[in-house]
């Protein structure tokens, strides 16, 4: 029987090289209790897991068309808040894929879109619904396929 030596057989794309990093104590602390919560099974896994998503963000920004979430908490007892994001929704209609409304309590409610457009469009419409009198956040979260 022969033995194999699996690191032979990989495929060109799935070679990996070895790097060392300088990082704060404080920050590395923090990083190894969420892999740990995370139940990575490696640093390296999660480490890799870091820089592809911080490679997939910056390449959405250089891209002319991408995807993206954008996420709202507002008041809607706000008057003219629900109105105003509903209208801004309406002017970027060619843009917005989804959207879900959640009641987070009796005051805040949770919007959620999906959206596809060149970058800085979709930029332009997360800056919009966080202008708005009544919304208190918005997260913008980007995907480069």
């Amino acid at each position: 029987m022969a033995v194999v030596n699996n690191h032979k057989r990989m495929k060109k794309k799935d070679e990996v090289e070895r790097i060392s990093i300088s990082v704060n104590k404080k920050l590395l602390k923090e990083f190894n209790e969420l892999i740990r919560k995370k139940a990575y099974i490696s640093r390296s896994k999660a480490v890799s897991d870091a820089i592809r998503n911080y490679v997939s963000e910056f390449s959405w920004k250089q891209t002319e068309a991408g995807h993206g979430i954008i996420t709202i908490i507002y008041d809607h007892t706000i008057k003219g808040t629900t109105e105003k994001i509903v209208e801004a929704q309406h002017s970027f209609h060619d843009y917005i894929n989804s959207n879900t409304h959640i009641h987070l309590d009796k005051d805040n409610c949770l919007e959620v879109l999906i959206v596809k457009a060149e970058s800085k469009k979709i930029n332009e419409i997360a800056s919009k619904l966080q202008s708005l009198r009544g919304v208190k956040q918005t997260k913008l979260t980007t995907i480069s396929p």
